[in-house]
This record gives structure tokens, C-alpha cells and sequence, in this order.
């Protein structure tokens, strides 16, 4: 059944001044209306089944700006039900021009803020509100609550967040929307404009507290290095706003030590961007913020950090990353720093625990890792980084274990946990684990015993790809209760060394590529019978390039 969603988008032009209240038709299936006061912006749908309405709609409204100053006037326009994607919106725009789609926000530099929001619905809803938006400009929904309708007037205060939007979502097609809503805003605007100022080819944009850089006013052709004002009008400067400075090739350096708050993509993309300055004070870093930009030197967080999104320093070459000892456990995303190729050393703070989620993929150079007096959620064990007892997470560089047998409360790993393999010969799992993940030993080419535990029932993608020295895998026979082995693409592919294998009856698939290149794989062998053997699912190019032209299976051999 579809759903109809009524999503508002607010722009710099609400609640400036005192609204003169107007009444705008929509077709002839109800009515949209509007008014609003110096400090609030209310909307009230009538009785009537809007989603049937293709008919745009325009209407003026007169603003009065300031006391003292001549009115103001401005379009109100296109209003429409319309159908997306199998969802019906409503979406209500105030700035010119047809709107891209759901959600779709002209010019997020000059969005205004709700402080709060009051409504009263006949129909049971779905609320969701934010004050972010992703790249491409679309609103990122935060936080919801349901609303049970009923008349009920309900009122939500947003505190510091200020969302510059929301939306409603529920109900069946057929149904009509009728309620009122009251929006109290941020007022901080003169002559239906947001407040800003352009300084040295960058603008700043007002916010309730503070002044957001929204990026350049005008392209500059050339390399660039950027020194951020840190008063605006009596206001400190402490936010990059979204996309500010996304896919600029040709900066180079900024200053962001007075910046409590980059936004997601702001500086997306920036190959020759090596210089950013202290992230002392940075409190949060959005999603994919400096992916691939050329971030290098060493970052060192200071004590309000809460939260660095995923992919957020994706592909840069930074040197270290250090975070405070007195910083509150933030949320550092999995992904954050992933694939940093020249960052060597990385300490965690003493008060980081579970919302520490970084993975550390990709770091071929990091030789050291350290962690903070105190930190009891995590423990270095033989230089392995463990996390909660139970998490493998990452063998660094500067490790020079050559026999390593897993620790038994180990029961989870992350991918290339063991990137730090050079000098390791033999591995031996505990009993207990059940799952090795993606890329653990890849180009291991140290390696040349591994024994598996009993419990083990996956082996992740390309887990000993390219360890051109093993010769032994040997799986223990199985645990009561594990019934089944899955191995997944390329785990032993180009495993050059590797002259004869045994594979548990309990294999139940085989997959694209296992083998491919392990050319001095003679003897292949399948603890199962043939028919077992015959019933295994087995990927493409599996067995590519073994000399082993038989199985060999409890009840005989089965040609490949």
C-alpha cells in the first residue's frame, strides 16, 4: 500500500517578520494555509483528499522585515501533491523554480532553523527531523517520533539541533491530511535574506549563535590556500556547512583551528588539500567529510570530540592520529580512517570504549598503536589490538610474532585483522571462533602452517590470497553442532606453495576462484562422500590452474 509522506522544506525566507495571512486553493480538492508573526510559521491543511491534486499553485505573501522598514514581498509557490518513486509527497518550496525532487533543497546555505514545532493531527504519523543534508543536497532525517493524532496537540523543542526541516509519513494513499502545524524559528535574517558576509572570496553565513562557512563565493582558478576569519559580526566562526568546499582540486590548505563542526563532503575530493590545521577543537566531522582529500601531518583530537562519521578520512595520507586521554568515549565509525596508506602510529584515548568502532583496514604502515592509562575496554595482547576481550582487531606493522595462536576469548575478528603478517609462519584459531573475516592473512607470504578449530564455519573473501609460501591447512574436526563450512571467493587463490588439501564432509560451498593459481595443488581431498561432494554449490573458476585433475571422497574419486 503507499504511503503519503507531506515533507516541508524551509527556506531563508520563513519567518523574517510578520506574515499577512493569505489562503491559497489547491485545485478544488482542499486548501493550503499559511500565516505567520515575527516569531512563528503556521500551516494548517483542511478537511479534503489532496493526493489527487496535480495542479501547481502560486500566491504571494507580504513580509514585513524589521519595524521601520519598507514590506517585502515574495513567492509562495508549488504546492502539489505528486508522485516519487511510488511514494506520494507534498511538497511545499518557498524559492522559484520546479523542485528536483523530494527533499530537494535549493540553497542550504541560507536554510533557516526550527527552535520548535507544534502539531495537531486527526491521522496517526511518522515525525522525522534534521539539520543535515548528504552531497547531493537531500535532507538526512535524524531523528523521528510517532504522533498518535487524535487532536492531540503535540510540541517538540529541538534544543540546540535546530532542524531545518521535517517530514511526516504515514497513512494510505486514499486518506486525507488535515492538521495544523506551528513552527517557532530562528529569526536572524534581514530583508528575507539570511545574514551573511563575503570576506576574501569566502562566504559566511549567520547562524542562531554562531557564523558557517558555506564555501567560496566565486570558483578561484588557481591553487588556493584559505585563512577562515574567526569573528564574523561579533560572532564566532565554528562550522564548514555540507559540501562546502566539495570536489575544489584546487585548495590546498585551511585553517580550521577554531572549527568545532565540519559537515558532511565539505571537503570531499580534495586531492591538494595537505593542510588543515588543529582539529583541536573540532566536536564532529560528518560523513565522507575529507574522503580523499591529501590530509597529511598528524591529527591530534582534543577533549569535546563526539563523533567522527564513516569514510570521513577515507584515502588521505595522514602520518599519525591521536586522540585525547580526557575525551568521553566519541564515536569514531568503522570506516573513518580506513585505507590511510602512510599513517604509521594511532592512539586511543584512555576513555574510549564501545562507540570506538575503527577497523584500521588498509594501514599498511601503521607500526604502533597505543592506548591510553586506564582503558579498560581495550587491551594490546602480544601487540594485537583486542577490543572488549572478545574483538580481534588489528595486528600493526612493528609486530614481529612468527607462531601466532589466537587468544580463546577471541570470538569476532575485523577484516585484515592480521595486516601486520610479515614475519608470521603458523596460525592456529581457538576452538570457539566460528568465522575468520575478509582479507586476514592476504599476502601473508610468510606464512606456512594454519590450523583451524572446530567451530569454524566461514572463511571471509580472500583470507590467504597471495601466501605464496603455504603449504598446510589442516581443519580440525568439527565441534558438536556445526553442520556446515563455507568458503567464500579467492581464499586460497594464488597459494603458489600449496601442493595437497583435505576438505571437511561438512563443506557446504566452494567459492569463485578458491584455488585459481595454486599451481602445485597435486591432491585434493574431501572427507565426505561423493555424492556430498557432487551436491556442494561451487563458484566459477574454482579450481583453475591446480594440476589435481581428482577428488578424493570417503567412497572414492570423482574426476573435476
Amino acid at each position: 500500500m503507499k504511503k503519503k509522506v507531506l515533507l516541508l522544506t524551509l527556506s531563508s525566507l520563513l519567518a523574517c517578520g510578520v506574515a499577512v495571512g493569505s489562503l491559497v486553493a489547491i485545485s478544488n480538492q482542499g486548501t493550503f494555509n499559511a500565516e505567520g508573526t515575527d516569531d512563528y510559521w503556521s500551516i494548517e491543511v483542511q478537511p479534503g483528499d489532496l493526493t489527487t491534486s496535480a495542479t501547481y499553485v502560486s500566491g504571494t505573501k507580504v513580509l514585513k522585515t524589521h519595524e521601520n522598514e519598507n514590506d517585502v514581498t515574495f513567492k509562495f509557490n508549488q504546492v502539489k501533491w505528486r508522485e516519487f518513486n511510488e511514494t506520494q509527497y507534498m511538497d511545499v518550496h518557498y524559492n522559484d523554480g520546479e523542485p528536483e525532487n523530494p527533499g530537494y533543497i535549493c540553497n542550504t546555505s541560507e536554510i533557516r532553523s526550527m527552535l520548535s514545532l507544534t502539531i495537531t493531527l486527526q491521522n496517526s504519523f511518522v515525525l522525522e527531523w534534521g539539520w543535515e543534508v548528504d552531497g547531493l543536497g537531500n535532507p538526512i532525517y535524524l531523528d523521528s517520533t510517532s504522533i498518535s493524532g487524535n487532536n492531540i496537540p503535540y510540541t517538540f523543542d529541538f534544543g540546540g539541533g535546530k532542524p531545518n526541516y521535517f517530514k511526516l509519513s504515514g497513512g494510505d494513499s486514499g486518506q486525507p491530511v488535515f492538521g495544523a502545524f506551528t513552527i517557532k524559528m530562528d529569526k536572524s535574517c534581514e530583508h528575507g535574506t539570511s545574514k551573511s558576509f563575503d570576506i576574501n572570496n569566502i562566504r559566511y553565513s549567520k547562524r542562531n549563535d554562531h557564523y558557517a562557512v558555506t564555501g567560496f563565493v566565486t570558483n578561484p582558478s588557481e591553487l588556493t590556500d584559505v585563512s577562515l576569519e574567526e569573528m564574523v559580526d561579533g560572532l564566532p566562526v565554528t562550522e564548514i556547512v555540507s559540501s562546502a568546499f566539495r570536489d575544489k582540486t584546487m585548495l590546498r590548505s585551511i585553517n580550521l583551528d577554531k572549527i568545532e563542526t565540519v559537515g558532511s563532503y565539505a571537503f570531499h575530493w580534495c586531492p591538494n588539500l595537505t593542510g588543515i590545521g588543529s582539529v583541536e577543537k573540532i566536536k564532529n566531522i560528518g560523513y565522507s567529510a575529507f574522503n580523499t582529500s591529501g590530509v597529511t601531518g598528524d591529527l591530534v583530537f582534543g577533549d569535546d570530540l563526539i563523533c567522527i562519521d564513516d569514510l570521513a578520512f577515507y584515502g588521505n595520507p595522514i602520518n599519525s592520529v591521536t586522540f585525547s586521554d580526557n575525551c568521553d568515549d566519541p564515536t569514531i565509525q568503522d570506516s573513518a580512517f580506513r585505507a590511510n596508506a602512510e599513517l604509521t602510529s594511532f592512539h586511543i584515548g584512555s576513555r574510549m570504549g564501545y562507540y570506538f568502532e575503527c577497523d584500521f583496514y588498509d594501514m599498511p604502515k601503521l607500526a604502533t598503536i597505543t592506548i591510553g592509562a586506564g582503558n579498560t575496554y581495550h587491551e594490546l595482547v602480544n601487540g594485537v589490538l583486542i577490543r572488549n576481550v572478545n574483538t580481534l582487531v588489528h595486528m600493526p606493522n612493528n609486530n614481529t610474532i612468527t607462531s601466532w595462536v589466537m587468544p580463546n576469548t577471541v570470538t569476532n575478528c575485523y577484516d585484515a585483522f592480521a595486516e601486520g603478517h610479515q614475519y608470521i609462519e603458523s596460525f592456529t584459531t581457538n576452538e570457539d571462533i566460528s568465522w575468520l573475516s575478509n582479507y586476514g592473512f592476504k599476502d601473508a607470504t610468510a606464512l606456512e602452517t594454519v590450523v583451524l578449530g572446530g567451530d569454524i564455519n566461514t572463511l571471509g573473501y580472500s583470507l590467504f590470497q597471495g601466501c605464496t609460501s603455504l603449504t598446510t591447512v589442516t581443519f580440525n574436526p568439527a565441534n558438536p553442532g556445526n553442520t556446515y563450512l563455507d568458503l567464500r571467493d579467492s581464499i586460497f587463490k594464488g597459494c603458489t606453495s600449496l601442493a595437497s588439501i583435505t576438505l571437511p564432509a561438512r563443506t557446504s560451498y566452494i567459492g569463485a576462484d578458491l584455488f585459481k593459481g595454486c599451481t602445485s595443488l597435486a591432491t585434493l581431498g574431501f572427507e565426505g562422500t561423493k555424492d556430498e561432494w557432487t551436491a556442494i554449490e561451487k563458484g566459477e573458476n574454482w579450481k583453475d590452474g591446480i594440476i589435481a585433475t581428482q577428488v578424493n571422497c570417503s567412497d572414492g574419486a570423482l574426476d573435476l
